[in-house]
């Protein structure tokens, strides 16, 4: 069917009356020219330049500058006149900060609703300390990404970090989220660098990826001042109370920042995750530290595709029951310790008394009885002494001494070492023995090679190079004399408490090695004893 020609009407003088125009099918149909030529304006106030600061913002700035100092230009005078007379400067600062809080509102707004209930839980959470348990494949590392991502995009020049096991792993685990969710959010990253684990934001906020691997890698964090901060793996991290007091805890207070401990169940016993996570001490009494404590898995989770059949797979797919400790801690987020892979298994037969051993040592001749002791030094953790009474004749062995503690230098070491030393010299029990003398065999590898040379040379010391071949086949031999109740120990003593959190590591496979897993725990006094009894082992023939 055609068009009907549209009937144009003209004034006197030729020109279209109001309403036509010269298109004989009458008025295009669409946004007029008018419009969308304001649209356009206003797209091209509210873009951001290198800077991050919009063409308004700028305009502003400059009204002020003239409002303030006077300008050449008479139209910018003109115009600062009417701004200041008017308050015209101060009603624009009300309205655009009010629009700068809800564009902020909406930013927090946008890195909720991509995620599920829990994680909103957190993000819009007050609090100062967060400690969540939570299990593999359940969200965690992207809710602590988007936890990080909010200050990032919502306060200009905030600091935010996340660690990790090691750089390499924190990257992996981090990076390509928080990337991502700054992208998504329209925000420009003006600086990255894989290499270093950082990046910066057009609105010169900072976000830092670390690895927590070594001494050095939590030495480089003192001093910085950060607005979030995210431990993760801590069921993993090395010197976890360490990280909370003396490093993180500190670079807090500025920007009266927070604190996210984030992490699956842990394996062993006694770790400081765990304290954390219960708020109980050792002692079972309450701390009282105040913190959201969360706890989710894979199955509380709808992003997670078939989120509520998922857990029920991973069981089938493993062969495992609903109270398989893995299972438990791994995929459940909860506290399931691994006793299958405890390396020494202590036993009522192990304890002894003084009483029970001044009858061993009147037990036969006293020509017999040998000291042995050994010192595992611990920079990055502590040290650990053990002095242990054997026979020549007999296979028992007593733990007499055991000294572990973190030490603020080399003197406070030797105090420890001689107060071992007079005490077998001077205690009762060991009256009627002849030979109390004996060396300490301690690790003169590395750095332990100057402390052992001080301890020996200006202290005067018995220090003696440990023996440290075939670490395996040692803690196997312990682990034998543990099993056979030979190697007697104090009830409540530092290896007492070591034997209850030492495993060994598990492999790809979910299968046990005859590694110690120093990740989920490492021991000291543990190390101590080895040294002292490899000598025993290699020259005592009965």
């Amino acid at each position: 069917m055609a068009d009907t020609p549209v009937k144009i009407t003209r004034n006197e003088d030729g020109t279209f009356v109001p309403g036509q125009s010269a298109n004989p099918l009458g008025r295009p149909r669409g946004t007029g020219w008018k419009v969308r030529y304001n649209q356009m304006f206003v797209e091209m106030l509210e873009s951001r330049g290198d800077d991050g600061k919009t063409v308004a913002q700028k305009v502003m700035e400059r009204i002020r500058d003239e409002a303030e100092k006077g300008g050449e230009s008479g139209a910018w005078q003109w115009v600062a006149k009417k701004m200041v007379s008017e308050d015209v400067l101060e009603k624009l600062d009300a309205v655009y900060e009010r629009e700068r809080k809800e564009d902020k509102d909406f930013l927090s707004y946008r890195l909720a609703k991509g995620t599920f209930d829990t994680a909103q839980r957190i993000l819009s959470s007050r609090e100062k300390l967060h400690i969540h348990m939570a299990g593999r494949r359940g969200g965690k590392t992207d809710t602590a990404a988007r936890w990080l991502v909010e200050p990032l995009i919502t306060v200009d020049g905030a600091r935010c970090i996340y660690m990790g096991l090691t750089l390499t792993k924190a990257m992996d685990q981090i990076w390509d989220n928080v990337v991502k969710l700054i992208e998504d959010t329209g925000f420009t990253i003006s600086e990255q660098s894989r290499t270093d684990g950082n990046l910066k934001l057009s609105n010169g906020s900072f976000f830092q990826v670390s690895g927590n691997n070594t001494v050095d890698e939590r030495s480089k964090q003192r001093g910085f001042k950060w607005h979030r901060i995210v431990i993760d793996e801590c069921q993993s991290q090395k010197a976890l109370p360490q990280l909370h007091d003396e490093i993180f805890g500190p670079t807090l207070l500025d920007y009266s920042g927070s604190l996210m401990f984030l992490g699956t169940g842990p394996r062993v016993r006694g770790t400081y995750w765990e304290e954390l996570w219960t708020d109980l001490r050792s002692d079972g009494t309450s701390i009282g530290r105040k913190a959201l404590r969360l706890n989710w898995n894979a199955g509380d989770n709808p992003f997670i595709p078939d989120h509520e059949n998922v857990l029920a797979k991973v069981r089938e797919e493993h062969g495992w029951t609903e109270t398989n400790p893995v299972y438990i801690r791994e995929y459940l987020g909860q506290i399931a310790y691994d006793d299958d892979a405890l390396v020494w298994r202590l036993r009522e037969e192990n304890y002894f008394t003084d009483s029970e051993l001044a009858a061993w040592i009147a037990s036969q001749p006293v020509t017999d009885i040998r000291f042995t002791a050994g010192l595992d030094y611990g920079f990055e953790d502590a040290d650990g002494f053990a002095i242990v009474c054997y026979s020549t004749t007999r296979p028992e062995r007593f733990l007499v001494h055991e000294y572990k503690a973190r030490r603020t230098g080399t003197q406070e070491l030797a105090d420890a070492l001689r107060k071992g030393i007079e005490y077998i010299k001077t205690s009762p029990l060991f009256k009627s023995v002849e030979n109390k003398d004996f060396y300490i065999h301690a690790d003169t590898g590395s750095l332990g090679k100057k402390v052992s040379f001080d301890l020996a040379t200006q202290y005067h010391l018995p220090i003696q190079d440990a023996f440290k071949a075939n670490k395996d086949m040692a803690v196997e031999i312990l682990q034998d004399e543990v099993r056979r109740a030979l190697f007697k120990v104090s009830k409540g003593g530092a290896f007492d408490d070591e034997a209850l959190k030492t495993v060994f590591a598990r492999n790809d496979k979910d299968e046990l090695t005859r590694v110690i897993d120093d990740e989920a725990y490492h021991p000291d006094v543990s190390d101590g004893i080895l040294y002292a009894m490899r000598p025993v082992w290699l020259f005592n023939r009965r």
